[in-house]
């Protein structure tokens, strides 16, 4: 058995109408899902609930960085995890979506996405029609990654844990961690790389 716990802000998303999106979540992956208030508990193979953990850890995620979860998305990502339990549900959504942006991810720093720092990397898509101009601005956005970022993914991982243990709102975490980011350049008497100071 293993409980979920998840957000309070977009939970009706999440477990979809009449908990249709559970519904299917439970005969994909084969598990029993039960509500209790903001939290799932999940029963069976342990294989299983670990993917329904990845699945919700991920989903869960997309949403706390603005994405708006679009009818018929939650089932769509099940199918992703049942097919494959590593999939990185959101550098998929920037592909099949067509988001021409950067997007500083945590993805395997072997990996081909693009060039990576400390775990960090840099993704930019323009969809196949101008490869030359992704790669210089792969190269620039990459430019300006400051040298302790792995100090902003540890510092973020920490204020994570700790909000959502207290269930803050997802619309306060990313002002916060703005906020423990330039607390954490100030108690070292220095500026932050690059910017003068970390903005939204």
């Amino acid at each position: 058995m293993k409980k979920i716990s998840l957000p309070q802000e977009g939970i009706e998303t999440l477990y979809g109408a009449h908990d249709g999106n559970l519904k299917h979540i439970e005969s994909l992956l084969g598990v029993a899902i039960r509500t209790q208030g903001d939290e799932l508990i999940v029963e069976g193979e342990k294989a299983s609930e670990q993917r329904v953990e990845r699945l919700f850890d991920q989903l869960a995620n997309l949403m706390a960085e603005g994405y708006e979860l679009k009818n018929g998305d939650v089932k769509t990502a099940t199918q992703l995890v049942a097919d494959d339990a590593t999939v990185n549900l959101h550098f998929l959504w920037m592909q099949q979506n067509s988001i021409d942006t950067a997007a500083l991810q945590r993805f395997n720093p072997n990996g081909s996405e693009g060039p990576t720092r400390d775990g960090v990397t840099v993704a930019v898509s323009t969809e196949g029609r101008a490869p030359a101009l992704a790669g210089l601005l792969r190269e620039a956005l990459e430019a300006v990654i400051p040298e302790d970022v792995a100090t902003w993914v540890e510092e973020a991982r920490r204020l994570r844990e700790r909000q959502k243990a207290e269930g803050v709102p997802l619309a306060r975490r990313r002002p916060l961690l703005l906020e423990a980011l330039n607390r954490l350049y100030a108690s070292r008497s220095v500026e932050p790389a690059g910017p003068a100071e970390i903005r939204a």
